[in-house]
């Protein structure tokens, strides 16, 4: 995991940026524990809840970073992934009860980072396309958005991961996606997820084609560089 490589100057960029995110993440919940303290009601709880998240925040910030580079090099099929890993779950994508310690964000944060993102590098309509069949997938399945999920997950934490995992992917060099983007590998990811909702009866024929015209071409390329 690029984040945690050590003495890597190539990478160290991404590595700083996630770390001033951390910084701003701590602070809030510094900031949000002596909101508590200031307040009336169950005081002891609400500390209770905000340390719970804090400790949290390290291994979710790690990995909605992780989202997020993934997204910024391959575009809206990776928001497509989530959206299907998430609808053959059994688990509450919402659910941040403090039980225990979460080593992985709740569904609903990496969707919101993912689109996000979509957003900052101008594929406003993928996002938005994604975002209406979340929606409609949550209707469908009951799910409950409580004021705990924004306790754990505020937007502006979370808006704040997407800049800083942008500037850093910039800073290492890498590719960042944009509407323009045309490349084998991104094209035909983002094709494969449009197939699939356009004509999803048809799909495993179009993959099958798919993969034998990928292999026939790889086949191909080697043929070459043996006879070099």
């Amino acid at each position: 995991m690029l984040l945690v490589v050590p003495n890597n100057p190539k990478i160290e960029p991404l590595q700083l940026e996630f770390a001033k995110f951390l910084a701003i993440a701590t602070q809030h919940f510094e900031d949000s524990r002596a909101a508590v303290t200031r307040a009336t009601g169950p005081r002891d709880y609400q500390d209770f809840e905000l340390r719970h998240f804090e400790r949290s925040w390290f291994s979710w910030a790690m990995e909605l970073f992780c989202d997020l580079f993934v997204t910024y090099t391959l575009g809206a099929a990776y928001g497509w992934s989530h959206f299907h890993l998430t609808a053959t779950r059994e688990a509450d994508p919402v659910d941040v009860r403090p039980v225990r310690t979460r080593s992985h964000p709740p569904d609903q944060a990496r969707m919101e980072v993912i689109l996000i993102g979509l957003d900052l590098v101008g594929l406003r309509d993928q996002a938005n396309g994604i975002q209406q069949r979340w929606d409609a997938l949550l209707s469908a399945t009951g799910v409950k958005r409580d004021p705990t999920y924004r306790k754990a997950c505020p937007q502006h934490l979370l808006q704040q991961a997407a800049i800083y995992a942008l500037e850093g992917t910039k800073k290492i060099g890498c590719r960042v996606i944009d509407a323009k983007t045309a490349d084998n590998v991104h094209g035909l990811l983002n094709a494969a997820w449009r197939q699939f909702w356009s004509n999803s009866t048809n799909y495993h024929a179009w993959e099958r084609d798919v993969m034998t015209k990928l292999k026939q071409a790889a086949v191909g390329q080697q043929s070459c560089c043996l006879a070099i």
